[in-house]
């Protein structure tokens, strides 16, 4: 791993507030430098297209090998135009399949893993190209020169979306090219769900070449993308409230006093596996908690306080994406970390692109960047105030130790027509209705799944709406 990077991670450790150094992106546990303006995004860009063979069956492009988006983006054209310097129509062919460009340039990268030049050299790094085009579509769009490709007129009918994430504007955007009216629920001032503020700022890409702005401007974008396309949103809608009160009339839906042809539900939530040790204790902390308020702490977003502060002792359980994001999310707010991991540790693997490590090795390469302690084969007997009694799976006793909070990332389960019934009075469930993202059981839990998600739950319900 390049040491200056792990210096420069390091450097900002335990400066809350402060933006990054540099902007470091990892992929699976390696640490990349990334361009800071517009020029610099274009030379990396045009970098990974002159890596690109062109392959005539890429599985890049391919939904079930590659990227979840596969078919409606249409990378290898997209390639091809890079190739011929039309940088405008390749970013036109690329919105076109889904305008978040420069959210999926935080994706873990399965069209890098999936690429034909894994068995030779490394896969053609198509985040490079997603970072370029965020930050050219802002410049862009705001300057009154990106022409949002001719949708048709609408036709009438009208279809709530419920949850502004990616995959619920995702679906807005495939709704909206087939001339259907969409409007989305979200109870956030701004869009974007997880991509707002479950992502941690050394994950998801600016979309602009000043380092100084925030994700909210990217979110923005999106928004005003949106609507200037016809869409409409009703932010700080609450589940129960007014503005969110679900009713069947006839075979139309009431959202308030709004008539909708049909309803996507794509909220996102998820509630977080229980630990059996920490039902009775008041210092856990939701991992999803933690990632919000800590965002929009880190970045001066919103009032609202996150607990993590300087020198706070905090223990996260597990080693997955969460677990990892959560460490590393508090790090940043200058707490000291230690990970309890109920696996052993394994030595440095040797892998290529192709071959996904193991997550230990790459908590392992987390926490040598970023000075986070990893604790092997432990877990959490019980807690009694801020002492955490640990062990090993077998039950051999490791002491006591003493944190201000607990985290656990133990994983998620989706909630999904549990739900849906939560929002619908009396479990009156719309006449027609699709589930897309978290919601989704056939999601892919990362970014593009969940847009492909969105897609999905579109088609269906207009297929449904044709018939």
């Amino acid at each position: 791993m390049n040491e200056e990077l792990i210096h420069l991670v390091r450097e900002h450790n335990g400066l809350p507030h402060a933006e990054l150094p540099i902007n470091v992106a990892g992929f699976w546990g390696s640490y990349y430098k990334l361009p800071t303006s517009l020029d610099e995004a274009r030379v990396a860009a045009m970098k990974e297209r002159d890596s690109c063979h062109g392959c005539g069956n890429s599985p890049c492009s391919m939904a079930k090998q590659g990227c979840p988006l596969g078919e409606l983006r249409g990378i290898q054209r997209v390639y091809e135009l890079l190739r011929q310097d039309r940088d405008l129509e390749a970013l036109q062919e690329f919105f076109f399949g889904s305008p978040f460009v420069a959210a999926y340039a935080a994706c873990e990268g399965p069209c890098v893993v999936s690429c034909n030049q894994n068995t030779m050299y490394t896969g053609v790094v198509t985040p490079m190209l997603e970072y370029y085009f965020g930050m050219l579509l802002r410049k862009l769009f705001y300057e009154g020169k990106f022409q949002i490709p001719s949708l048709p007129k609408s036709n009438g009918k009208k279809i709530a979306i419920i949850g502004a994430g990616l995959a619920g504007m995702q679906a807005a955007w495939e709704l909206l090219k087939k001339g259907h009216h969409p409007t989305i629920y979200d109870k956030n001032p701004l869009p974007g769900g997880l991509a707002l503020d479950g992502i941690p700022p050394m994950h998801l890409i600016p979309v602009t070449y000043e380092q100084a702005e925030t994700r909210t401007h990217a979110m923005t974008l999106y928004k005003d993308i949106l609507e200037d396309a016809g869409a409409t949103f009703r932010f700080l809608a609450e589940v129960g409230s007014r503005e969110l009160s679900l009713s069947n009339k006839g075979d139309k839906t009431l959202i308030g006093r709004e008539e909708f042809s049909g309803v996507i539900f794509a909220t996102g939530a998820r509630k977080t596996n229980s630990v059996a040790a920490l039902e009775s204790t008041d210092i856990v902390l939701d991992p999803l908690e933690l990632l919000k308020t800590g965002i929009f702490s880190f970045y001066d977003m919103g009032n609202e306080p996150c607990p993590v502060e300087p020198n706070h002792r905090v223990a996260v359980i597990g080693a997955g994406y969460t677990a990892r994001d959560c460490a590393s999310m508090a790090r940043r707010l200058g707490a000291n970390v230690t990970v309890l991991i109920r696996k052993p540790e394994i030595g440095e693997e040797s892998h290529g692109w192709f071959e996904k490590p193991d997550p230990r090795t790459e908590m392992s390469r987390l926490a040598q960047a970023e000075d986070i302690e990893l604790q092997w084969d432990t877990v959490v007997d019980s807690v009694q105030g801020q002492t955490a009694n640990l062990m090993t799976p077998e039950g051999e006793t490791k002491g006591g130790r003493n944190f201000d909070f607990i985290v656990p990332a133990t994983g998620f389960k989706s909630l999904g027509l549990e739900l849906v019934d939560l929002l619908c009075a009396e479990n009156n469930r719309p006449k027609v209705f699709e589930v897309a993202g978290d919601l989704d059981p056939n999601s892919i839990q990362i970014l593009p799944g969940a847009a492909r998600s969105g897609a999905d739950a579109a088609h269906r319900i207009m297929e449904t709406l044709a018939t």
